[in-house]
C-alpha cells in the first residue's frame, strides 16, 4: 500500500521525496535541454516504421491480397473488426491522441463529452464517479479493459481511480449490449485497449504539479516487431484535495502487454491491469457544505486485471478466439468514532472476484446474391466470490461477516449480413443461465442503409439486456431485512433509430450523428424496510422510463484546427415506485442526477510545435437528494453548470541527439471559477493549474 508517512493511518508512496519532486522534475528536464543544447549536430533517429497492428487478427470481412482503407474501425459493437461507417450500433472512438492533446490522466473526464454520457463525481478528486448513461442506472454500463469485464459483481465501476496509462484508445457502444456481452451492459459498453509495443524500445516520462499540492508522475517502455511487443506503463496522483482537512488522495497505476505471434495464424496476447488508490474524505451523507466533516474517514482500494488472449485464424473465413479473465477488487473502509459527527465507529473490508473464459468461432459464409454473412458462435462462463467483514461498534459490536458465490454460463451467437457496403445487419441472442436467477434469453437487431451518393447512414436498433443482482441484494444482512437469493435480474427494452452524415465541404469535412432513443428499465431491485433482521428487504418492484435526443458534431480542417461537440436531450420518469421507494423513486418524478440537458465541445489546435485544446462541458439542472433535513432524503433542484478546461503543449525538442521528443505543458481547470456541484452539498475545485513536461527517448 505504500510507505508509511507521519501517522500509521496514513500510506502515500515515495512520500518522504515529496518536498524535492518540483525540484527533481527541473533539474531532469534541464539535463535533457543540456543534452542536446550541447553539441552543434543535429542527429537523427533511424527508427523502424511503426507497422499499425490490430490487437486482434485481420479483419474477417475484408480479408484481401493488397492493403485496404477501412477507415475508423470498431471492434465492441459486433467482436469483429468492422468500419465505424457500417455499424446499425451507435458508437464512439477516442483515440490517444484526443487523449494527449487534453493532457488528461482520469478517464472519466474523457468520457464527460460523449453523448448520451453523464459523469457525476462525489466532491473532489477521488470521490465515487458514476456513468449515467441514457438515463439508465450508474451500474448499466459494462466496462471491458482489453476484453476483460472490471464491473463489480452486479454491475457497479467507480471511474474514481481509472487513469488513462497506457490506454491507445476507447472503444463506446451505447444501447443494450447483453446479446453479446451478457449482464451490466444494458445501456453501454465501454472498452478500453492497451496500446501495443512496436519499434525499438522506446522509453517516456514526464512530471505535473499544481494546485492542491497536486503532483502526477508517470512513466513508460515499449518496444516490438512484427512477431511480438511490449509495454509498461506506470503513472502516480498525489493530490492534498480542496478541502480544508482529510481531503487527500493518491493512486498508482500499472498497464503492461505483451504480444507473441509464434505462427502467421496465431496471436497471443496478455494485459495486465493493476491500481492502487486512497481517498481521505471528512464528507457524511449531507456533503462538506452541509455536514460536519470527519477527521478520520478513508478508504483503500486495489483493482487487479489480467487478461490472457488467444487468436488462431486457420484459414481467411474461420477464426477462433479464447478470451480469459482474472478480476480481483480489494476494499477496506474505515470511519472511527468521533464526537459529535458519527454515531459510532465503522470498519468494512470487502473482497470481490471473478474468473472468466469466453471463446468464440467466426465464420465468413459463402456470398450470396453480393450479400457477404458472417457468423459468430460463442460461449461464455465465469465464477464469482465475495466476502464481506463489517463491524459497527457503539460500546459493544459484533462483526458480519458475508462469504458467498455464484456462477454463470451462457452461449451466444450473432449474425452480420453485409450487402456491398450499403446495407448491413446484425442480429443475434444470448441464452444465460446463472446459479441464482436461472435462464434468461437476450435479443437484438439492428439495421443499418447508406443512401447511394449523399453519405447518409439511416440506422435502428432493438435489444433486450439485463444487470445480476448485487451480492448484497442476494445474501447482504441488515438490523432491518436480508438479501433475496432468487431476486430477478433487472431488465430493459430499448429501440432507437437515428442517422450519420458527412459533408464534404472542400477540405473540410463535418460529420453529423442524431439519435433518438427510448427505454423501459423493469424489474428493478427495492429495499423494502422489515420488521426482522430474518425477513427478505429485497425485491424486483420498481420500473421507469427512459427517451431522448443524441447529438454529435466533429470538424477536421487542413490548417490544424479540429471541433467535436455534443448535445443529449434526457427526460426520465419513475413508472412504478414499488414499495418504500421514498425519495429515490417517486410516481411520475424523473430519476435523481439525470440532467434534462447536457453537452459540450472541444477545439484542438496543432501547428508546429504547438498543441492546444479547448473544452467546455455544460450540465443542465437535474434532481438530487439533501440529507441535511431529512435522513431519507428530500429531493431539491441541483443548479447546473459549465466547466472550461484548457490544455497547451509545446515541443521544444524533437530527435536530437537521442532524446525523440521533450514537450513542456500547461493545463488549466475550471478556468472561469465556476462554483458548481455535481452532488447536492458536495464542493468541488475551483480554477487550478498544472505545469509539467513529458519526453521520449
Amino acid at each position: 500500500m505504500g510507505i508509511a508517512e507521519g501517522d500509521a493511518g496514513t500510506h502515500r508512496p515515495l512520500s518522504l521525496f515529496r518536498p524535492f519532486r518540483p525540484f527533481s522534475a527541473g533539474l531532469a528536464l534541464c539535463f535533457l535541454i543540456a543534452r542536446v543544447s550541447a553539441e552543434e549536430k543535429t542527429m537523427s533517429l533511424h527508427r523502424q516504421p511503426a507497422a499499425v497492428i490490430l490487437s486482434f487478427c485481420c479483419p474477417l470481412s475484408y480479408a484481401a491480397d493488397e492493403p485496404v482503407d477501412l477507415g475508423e474501425i470498431v471492434v465492441t459493437a459486433t467482436r469483429l473488426e468492422t468500419p465505424a461507417d457500417q455499424l446499425p450500433a451507435s458508437t464512439s472512438v477516442i483515440d490517444k491522441e484526443e487523449i494527449e492533446s487534453q493532457q488528461i490522466t482520469d478517464t472519466l473526464e474523457v468520457l464527460r463529452d460523449i453523448p448520451g454520457f453523464t459523469i457525476v463525481q462525489t466532491g473532489s478528486r477521488g470521490g465515487t464517479t458514476d456513468l449515467f448513461v441514457r438515463g439508465g442506472n450508474a451500474n448499466f454500463n459494462q466496462v471491458l479493459i482489453d476484453g476483460v469485464k472490471a464491473n463489480q459483481p452486479g454491475g457497479t465501476y467507480d471511474f474514481s481511480d481509472l487513469t488513462t496509462d497506457g490506454v491507445d484508445r476507447i472503444e463506446i457502444v451505447r444501447g443494450p449490449q447483453s446479446a453479446l456481452y451478457g449482464s451490466d451492459a444494458v445501456t453501454s459498453v465501454v472498452q478500453l485497449f492497451t496500446r501495443r509495443g512496436e519499434g525499438p524500445l522506446t522509453t517516456s516520462f514526464g512530471f505535473r504539479g499544481g494546485s492542491f499540492e497536486t503532483f502526477e508522475e508517470s512513466a513508460g517502455i515499449s518496444g516490438g516487431t512484427e512477431d511480438y511487443g511490449y509495454t509498461l506503463d506506470v503513472g502516480r496522483i498525489d493530490t492534498a484535495g480542496i478541502l480544508a482537512f482529510n481531503n487527500r488522495y493518491g493512486n498508482t497505476s500499472v498497464a503492461s502487454r505483451f504480444d507473441w505471434s509464434p505462427a502467421e495464424s496465431l496471436d497471443l496476447t496478455t494485459t495486465v491491469r493493476f491500481n492502487d488508490s486512497r481517498f481521505e474524505f471528512p464528507t457524511e451523507s449531507a456533503g462538506d457544505r452541509l455536514s460536519p466533516l470527519d477527521a478520520n474517514q478513508f478508504q483503500e482500494r486495489n483493482r487487479l486485471i489480467v487478461g490472457p488472449r488467444a487468436v488462431w485464424e486457420p484459414y481467411s473465413w474461420w477464426r477462433h478466439t479464447l478470451q480469459l479473465g482474472y478480476y480481483r477488487e480489494h476494499l477496506r473502509f474505515e470511519d472511527p468514532f468521533d464526537p459529535d459527527v458519527d454515531f459510532g465507529s465503522f470498519a468494512s473490508t470487502t473482497d470481490q472476484e471473478r474468473l472468466s473464459a469466453d471463446y468464440n468461432s467466426a465464420f465468413v459464409l459463402p456470398v450470396f446474391t453480393g450479400i457477404t454473412p458472417t457468423l459468430t458462435l460463442g460461449g461464455y462462463g465465469e465464477k464469482e466470490s465475495f466476502e464481506q467483514d463489517s463491524l459497527f461498534l457503539q460500546g459493544v459490536g459484533t462483526p458480519d461477516i458475508i462469504d458467498a458465490g455464484r456462477d454463470a454460463e451462457a452461449f451466444y451467437s450473432q449474425l452480420v449480413l453485409d450487402w456491398d457496403e450499403q446495407a448491413s445487419l446484425v442480429g443475434g441472442f444470448r441464452l444465460n443461465h446463472a446459479s441464482t436467477y436461472g435462464t434468461v434469453v437476450n435479443p437484438r437487431v439492428g439495421v443499418a442503409y447508406r443512401i447511394p451518393g449523399i453519405e447518409t447512414k439511416l440506422r435502428a436498433n432493438y435489444g433486450t439486456a439485463i444487470k445480476n443482482p448485487t451480492f448484497f441484494e442476494n445474501f447482504g444482512r441488515t438490523s432491518v431485512g436480508r438479501g433475496n437469493p432468487n431476486l430477478a435480474p433487472e431488465s430493459a427494452e430499448t429501440w432507437e433509430v437515428g442517422f450519420d452524415q458527412t459533408l464534404p465541404f472542400d477540405d473540410y469535412p463535418i460529420e453529423l450523428s442524431a439519435t433518438y432513443f427510448y427505454s423501459d428499465f423493469d424489474d428493478l431491485i427495492g429495499f423494502v424496510r422489515q420488521n426482522s433482521p430474518n425477513d427478505i428487504a429485497f425485491f424486483n418492484i420498481q420500473k421507469a422510463r427512459s427517451r431522448g435526443f443524441e447529438f454529435g458534431i466533429r470538424i477536421e480542417t487542413p490548417i490544424g484546427i479540429g471541433f467535436r461537440g455534443s448535445y443529449t436531450c434526457l427526460d426520465t420518469t419513475v413508472l412504478d415506485p414499488g414499495i418504500g421507494g421514498g425519495s429515490l423513486y417517486v410516481q411520475g418524478e424523473p430519476l435523481l442526477r439525470r440532467p434534462w440537458n447536457t453537452g459540450g465541445f472541444t477545439v484542438d489546435y496543432s501547428a508546429g510545435p504547438w498543441t492546444a485544446s479547448f473544452n467546455m462541458t455544460v450540465k443542465g439542472d437535474s434532481i438530487d437528494r439533501d440529507f441535511s433535513v431529512d435522513p431519507a432524503g428530500k429531493r431539491v433542484v441541483l443548479k447546473g453548470f459549465a466547466k472550461a478546461d484548457i490544455a497547451v503543449d509545446y515541443r521544444v525538442i524533437e530527435k536530437r541527439l537521442g532524446v525523440e521528443a521533450l514537450w513542456l505543458t500547461a493545463k488549466a481547470q475550471n478556468v472561469f471559477n465556476e462554483n458548481y456541484e455535481e452532488v447536492y452539498g458536495f464542493s468541488t475545485a475551483g480554477a487550478n493549474y498544472l505545469l509539467g513536461f513529458r519526453a521520449e527517448l
